[in-house]
């Protein structure tokens, strides 16, 4: 048997749409749950998704040693490392991520404000 070249694709557009379901009737004889009704799979898909809530951020500037400043953000949760890689890139400075909080070099309160609310979460300055 030969390779398919990439060049070689299939073609199904001459095929029918598939109309009979094998395992339908498997539901009855195990007794599983009937099948939701087409109005209540619309109402469903119709309802619009909502986003989980968010923590409220607090952001502060703190002072460190030999008079540097580090901009802190407290209550991120699990997707502090993307954020982080995020805003690094953007600001082009460094940070890292500690156990309670998130810190970047330098005093970013105001810029990090607008990135965070335009992410959707509250914040608020400390």
């Amino acid at each position: 048997m030969m390779a398919r070249k990439k060049n070689d694709k299939l073609d199904f557009s001459n095929m029918e749409p598939l109309t009979n379901n094998p395992f339908a009737s498997l539901g009855g004889k195990l007794k599983l749950a009937t099948p939701k009704s087409a109005k209540a799979e619309q109402a469903i898909a119709a309802k619009p998704a909502t986003k989980p809530a968010r923590p409220k951020l607090l952001i502060r500037m703190e002072k460190r040693r030999n008079g540097r400043m580090a901009t802190c953000i407290y209550h991120l949760g699990k997707e502090a490392e993307v954020i982080l890689k995020k805003l690094k890139t953007r600001l082009g400075t460094g940070g890292s991520l500690g156990e309670k909080c998130m810190e970047l070099q330098g005093d970013h309160r105001d810029f990090s404000k607008t990135f965070f609310e335009t992410e959707g979460y509250k914040v608020r300055m400390g």
